[in-house]
């Protein structure tokens, strides 16, 4: 099981932490650890072999900037909808699931890389 944890800043410029695994379980903490705690426990199990990458969460070829403040814009809206009790827009809901699953299979394409280049 691959774990990636990567960092965004959110719109009122405070540091967010994501943990994802194989691009199907999402978790977001404080902190990095918070983030890999609150994913662990989603998980329910407990797992003996995690690769854990750690990266600041910049544009590569596998999400650009675009796709990053994009994200990080709809997101920021997301959480302010629930925080007040309102429905988020069924659009805006839709892209956002979609840019998600993006950024999930380019921090799995990142693993491979990574790997890759280890076996090297």
């Amino acid at each position: 099981m691959d774990i990636t944890i990567t960092s965004e800043t959110t719109a009122t410029s405070e540091t967010m932490w994501r943990a994802v695994t194989n691009g199907e379980v999402l978790a977001v903490g404080k902190s990095a650890g918070e983030a890999l705690d609150s994913l662990r426990k989603q998980l329910g199990t407990e797992t003996k072999d995690i690769f854990i990458v750690c990266q600041q969460w910049q544009p590569d070829d596998f999400f650009t900037a675009a796709q990053q403040k994009q994200l990080s814009e709809l997101m920021s809206r997301w959480r302010a909808a629930r925080d007040a009790g309102q429905a988020f827009p069924a659009e805006d809901q839709k892209r956002l699931e979609e840019l998600v699953e993006a950024e999930l299979a380019a921090s799995a394409k990142r693993s491979e890389k990574l790997a890759l280049e280890a076996k090297k």
